[in-house]
């Protein structure tokens, strides 16, 4: 049969060719052959052919008729297929044998969700829908969406294509990245009947099979195709055998036409079977499952092999664990937990937030525009928290609506306008939606209006989601090319040191040949040497990981540090931009006193882990929660005694004249763009706490300008660094006080001597000095240290780099 298939396929290919034409006329094709009958591992009896023979006939023109016999012992050329891995060993031995399977879905299969379904019974995966051309054409495209930590065993790349040397290509560049390639004809959208994808090849089942054709000669991957229903069964039937003569491993039927756009037009289950009974390799079908019964019910109707799983695992990710009833909350953090560690589009988490939270959504409808306009693992996780805030607090005047924690699916049959049976057989199922849905509404676990609410949850602008996405594609191509220059700088870093080491063990072996020799002259270091000091030096000091560990065991030893800590429980007399600020400022605190070698021991004072100024700092500063700093939901003056407090602020008569360890020093984390007139020391007060502020006024010409010099903690912190580091107040002042408007500093001669004469009246390292001021309380009377913003301060070192 074999070469009666490969015969009619190389007619089929001639008559294509206008060349061909006159040979084609005068050729002849007879078959013939005894058929025998066996059972193929899918159970499914087939007929087979032995002893095959072919006669070939044709008339040339200076000739007579001619006549040419070619039996099974004659050398035949095999089809692309043949020398290919059987079909069934790549399904039991490659894939494992699996009954289910994560489907390809566009913004939704990505590496974080497929992980967390392997995690709970779905052991293979289809990747989101990948385009041929941008995979070739585009070099980040595949760093976007490929490899990312996804086993290549347990994976299938799909790709839609139409031209057959870019998918071949395309095919070959993921080549080690997947165990199988999935060729899309099933994509029915606008889109990609404009692009010529998915069904429009489709339609031309040669075009199709030229597709997996330039794949097979390209790459040793087996090649999967996903496919519609054609208008007939017999037409979905012929088309199949077609596709399996080229040398498919496997066929993926969605039980949908192609002029059916989505899943209100139902699934046609019988289409499935019948494709099922005519092909005798594996088949997947896809479509028409809503909950862990489906599956069983699927396969025992049509028979099929696997059931790839889509919709209904992205409501219910714990679908095959029925017995299992997770909070819908505590699933989310487990996706966004690995969403946050692996570099995909923001979009797969939008998405499957909405999926899963599509009960709760349909309570607030508010929040569900938030998630909407989300476009990071923090901001997702803020939203997440409001959520579930929210919903406790609707839990309380309605208990009923726990029920809505809980995973579970929508009924696609709401969705359907008719009566719809997936099989003969089968329930209505628009009648098993409606009854899911009368009972919820008679429990009040569903408004009345929830299916507008369910769409205008699903629709999204457009416009909007192009800019979400395009700057979440600006970012990752950022990341990527940062990486490759790390590589890069990486690779070199190393060269240099292996050159370094040659050059020192040379230097080396000089220096003992002019021992040995009796030589006079000291051998000098050369340039090798010198690389190799910088390499250690580099690799004591610059090393992130080094000074991390090193400022963790100086916190935890009893070795006396100055202690600073920072009240971050001020969010309340902020605004959302002046929050931004604060985070900005203690980011670069964090980098300078991580980079610093006289580091302070830090402290995070009233930082509630619900509070805005800790979401924003979570959202904006990379690795925030991994800081190597004390944090405490604690108001500082509940976690250290009165007696070692100071508090800085800019209306204290006290100036601070020398840094303690035996003290903690209070930076007010308040960005206070009106500036408050004794906002601070009102609050210090109150608790009765002693309070300072920094000589500014005292050793500058402060008093003198027009502007208070206003400045960031981040700068206050800077100079605490240089005086715990041996330096003097000119050079913490120097760090400190921005000269751009005007401010500066009075001779170091001058400085030295006015802080021996407030040293002389200080104690424990604070004088009494009211601030100086000239005529009626301006701006500059809030001149201070820390508690007040700079609105572009001074770049410090920043933690994330």
């Amino acid at each position: 049969m074999s070469v009666y298939r490969h015969l009619v396929a190389v007619h089929s290919r001639l008559r294509a060719a206008p060349t061909n034409h006159n040979f084609l006329s005068r050729c002849h094709f007879h078959y013939s052959s005894n058929f025998s009958v066996r059972s193929t591992q899918n159970g499914h009896r087939r007929a087979i052919h032995s002893q095959p023979c072919c006669l070939v006939s044709f008339t040339s023109p200076n000739a007579a008729t001619t006549t040419s016999t070619m039996t099974s012992a004659s050398p035949v050329p095999e089809a692309p297929s043949a020398a290919r891995v059987d079909p069934w060993t790549f399904f039991n031995d490659k894939l494992g044998a699996p009954s289910v399977a994560l489907a390809p879905m566009t913004d939704a299969s990505d590496y974080p969700f497929a992980k967390l379904c392997e995690r709970h019974g779905v052991p293979i995966a289809f990747s989101p829908m990948l385009y041929a051309r941008y995979m070739v054409e585009e070099p980040l495209y595949k760093v976007q969406h490929v490899n990312h930590g996804h086993d290549p065993n347990k994976l299938i790349i799909q790709f839609c294509a139409k031209e057959p040397e870019l998918f071949a290509t395309a095919v070959q560049k993921i080549e080690d990245s997947c165990v199988a390639v999935d060729l899309n004809l099933c994509w029915s959208s606008p889109r990609a009947v404009r692009g010529g994808y998915g069904t429009t090849v489709l339609e031309d089942v040669d075009h199709a099979c030229r597709l997996i054709e330039a794949a097979q000669a390209a790459s040793s991957l087996p090649i999967t195709c996903k496919i519609r229903c054609l208008p007939t069964m017999n037409d979905t039937v012929a088309m199949c055998k077609r596709l399996e003569e080229q040398g498919v491993v496997m066929l993926t039927v969605e039980g949908r036409t192609p002029t059916d756009r989505d899943a209100s037009d139902g699934f046609h289950w019988e289409t499935v079977r019948a494709v099922k009974e005519a092909v005798g390799i594996p088949v997947a079908a896809s479509g028409g499952v809503d909950t862990f019964e489906d599956i069983q019910l699927l396969k025992d109707y049509s028979g099929v092999d696997l059931v790839l799983l889509g919709r209904s695992l992205l409501y219910n990710p714990y679908l095959l664990e029925p017995e299992s009833t997770p909070s819908v909350f505590d699933v989310l953090k487990e996706y966004l937990a690995l969403f946050r560690k692996t570099p995909v589009m923001p979009t797969y988490a939008r998405m499957h937030m909405l999926y899963m939270l599509h009960l709760v959504l349909c309570h607030m409808p508010d929040l569900a525009d938030e998630v909407k306009l989300c476009n990071s693992a923090a901001s997702l996780e803020m939203v997440l928290d409001d959520i579930h805030v929210r919903f406790r607090e609707l839990v309380q005047d309605s208990p009923k609506l726990t029920a809505l924690e809980q995973c579970q699916a929508r009924p696609r049959g709401l969705e359907y306008v008719k009566e719809h049976k997936r099989f003969p057989d089968d329930r209505d199922q628009r009648q098993v939606a409606l009854e899911w849905e009368k009972e919820l509404l008679e429990q009040n676990l569903l408004p009345q209006d929830h299916r507008q609410r369910y769409s205008a949850m699903h629709s999204f602008s457009k416009k909007a989601i192009r800019k979400l996405n395009g700057i979440a594609k600006r970012r990752m191509k950022r990341q990527a090319h940062q990486e490759r220059d790390k590589e890069a700088k990486r690779e070199a870093r190393q060269a240099r040191q292996d050159a370094g080491e040659h050059s020192v063990a040379g230097t080396a072996r000089t220096s003992k040949e002019q021992k040995s020799e009796g030589s006079l002259e000291e051998p000098h270091d050369g340039d090798g040497a010198a690389r190799e000091e910088t390499r250690k030096k580099a690799k004591l000091t610059g090393d992130k990981r080094v000074r991390r560990a090193a400022l963790q065991e100086k916190m935890a030893s009893d070795e006396p540090m100055v202690r600073v800590a920072v009240d971050l429980s001020l969010g309340d007399a902020m605004s959302r931009k002046e929050i931004f600020k604060l985070s900005e400022q203690i980011r670069r605190l964090y980098g300078a006193n991580l980079w610093s070698d006289n580091p302070c021991h830090v402290h995070f004072t009233g930082l509630n882990k619900r509070s805005t100024i800790f979401k924003t700092c979570r959202q904006r500063n990379t690795g925030f929660e991994d800081y190597v700093i004390t944090m405490t939901d604690k108001q500082h003056h509940e976690y250290f005694s009165h007696d070692e407090l100071v508090f800085m602020t800019p209306d204290s008569p006290n100036v601070l004249v020398d840094l303690l360890p035996s003290k903690v020093y209070v930076l007010g984390g308040l960005v206070d763009e009106q500036i408050q007139r004794n906002f601070t020391l009102d609050r210090a007060s109150q608790v009765g706490i002693k309070t300072a502020r920094l000589p500014v006024l005292e050793l500058s010409n402060a008093a003198e300008t027009k502007y208070a010099p206003v400045l960031s903690i981040n700068q206050v912190f800077d100079g605490f660094l240089k005086l715990n580091g041996g330096g003097t107040w000119y050079d913490a002042l120097s760090v400190s006080v921005p000269t751009r408007k005007g401010f500066r500093l009075h001779s170091q001669q001058e400085i030295e001597a006015k802080v021996a004469e407030l040293r002389a009246i200080s104690v424990d390292g604070l004088a009494d000095v009211p601030p100086l001021r000239q005529g009626q309380p301006t701006e500059k009377d809030t001149a201070t240290s820390t508690t007040n913003t700079d609105s572009n301060p001074e770049p410090a070192l920043d933690a994330a780099e």
